[in-house]
């Protein structure tokens, strides 16, 4: 006789903006037979309405509140997906946890450390698993090629240097309350592209030098500069070399304000090999000349849900995404901005353009080639690297 094993009853809070990605995957996953999305706090209705339409026709509740929604779907809610904004990471996830619902959290994880503290004490109190939405850590291939390095297959991991350039429009940063801020009311966000869009390349550097499986490495100093291109409070520019509890060195070079996009890598050298990864496309394995594959992003949301759903429905698998692991994060994102300031770039030095979709983009010319050579040279720039590089753009 066969037994049928219950699905995973979900709620989501939120359907617009990056919350929409995930509406889609659930909706797919849910089709798939692996979950079933019971309720959905949704506080734009009106403007949302067709979407709030298809989801009661689904059987899925709809509340305009999300402390109404824990208490309406009292002991009916096993998973609760937040993919809300920074400043509400912690209050919402304490909530659910207190509600008996394991929570998976959109990354950044929190604002601060005593935030990620308080939904670490909840997690351990109501006895439930909190998940981090750095999906790339959920990935087979980045299990493996953290498990080869552990291994020792590459020799003793020595530095790692990581970039990525994704120009955002002006109006990336008018979307919300908290884009481009530092502070939200009384709680710190932090928002940046090192703690939102393109934090992602930062955790995995911290994840692959980390001391075990599924933890990351702790920054113990480092040097950073931090630019201002944009009409925002924090920055959208940074060239950091951080140096970690591993005694691994990592370079990051990122920014939301070049003219021209070049998409995410990581290179990871050993005393007696490398790794180098690029965003959405491969791993390649040096002597061996191994390529991994790497799935897109829908794909890689999609095993990110699988490896969650498995560990509520079996508790002895090892916590993946978890919260001490995405503190390093945190942990550094308030360091940097404890000790760094932040430098406006001359609005002299940058250029103002409509893109295809008719926004506004403001780029600093050959900001993206600064930070391609210093990838190159393994070393951090200054703001006198940006203006030779502007100089060298315009000639």
């Amino acid at each position: 006789m066969s037994i049928e094993i219950p699905k995973v009853r979900v709620g989501l809070v939120g359907v617009s903006g990056f919350a929409q990605n995930h509406l889609m995957s659930l909706l797919a996953e849910e089709a798939a037979g692996r979950l079933m999305l019971t309720c959905a706090t949704i506080i734009n209705q009106s403007e949302v309405a067709d979407v709030c339409q298809n989801l009661r026709d689904r059987g899925v509740r709809i509340y305009d509140d999300f402390h109404r929604m824990l208490a309406g779907e009292k002991e009916q809610l096993d998973l609760c997906l937040i993919p809300t904004g920074i400043s509400l990471h912690c209050p919402m996830t304490v909530a659910a946890l207190d509600a008996g619902c394991h929570v998976l959290v959109e990354k950044p994880l929190a604002g601060t450390c005593a935030e990620v503290d308080a939904m670490i004490a909840a997690r351990d109190s109501a006895k439930r698993q909190v998940f981090v939405g750095f999906q790339n850590l959920y990935q087979d291939s980045m299990e493996q090629v953290k498990a080869r390095i552990l291994a020792g297959e590459f020799g003793r991991i020595e530095a790692i240097r990581a970039m990525g350039c994704w120009p955002r429009p002006v109006e990336y940063y008018q979307r919300n309350n908290w884009a481009g801020r530092l502070k939200v009311g009384e709680s710190w966000v932090y928002d940046s592209p090192a703690n939102n869009a393109l934090s992602h390349v930062l955790m995995d550097a911290l994840f692959l030098c980390g001391p075990t499986q599924h933890m990351a490495a702790k920054v113990v100093k480092f040097e950073a500069n931090l630019f201002r291109v944009q009409p925002i409070e924090s920055f959208d520019t940074i060239s950091a070399r951080l140096e970690t509890d591993t005694g691994v060195s990592i370079l990051y070079s990122v920014t939301h304000s070049s003219s021209v996009a070049v998409e995410p890598v990581i290179e990871i050298r050993g005393s007696r090999g490398s790794i180098h990864w690029e965003m959405r496309k491969h791993i390649t394995l040096h002597p061996s000349g191994e390529v991994i594959p790497l799935p897109d992003s829908s794909v890689a949301r999609s095993t990110m849900y699988k490896k969650v759903l498995d560990a509520i429905s079996r508790p002895e698998v090892a916590e993946i995404g978890g919260l001490e692991t995405a503190r390093s994060h945190t942990a550094f994102i308030n360091l940097l901005h404890a000790n760094c300031p932040i430098e406006p770039i001359p609005d002299d030095w940058v250029a103002t353009s409509r893109t295809e979709a008719n926004l506004t983009q403001r780029a600093v010319p050959g900001l993206e080639r600064t930070i391609q050579e210093s990838y190159e040279l393994n070393r951090t720039f200054d703001m006198r690297d940006i203006a030779r590089g502007c100089e060298a753009s315009s000639a």
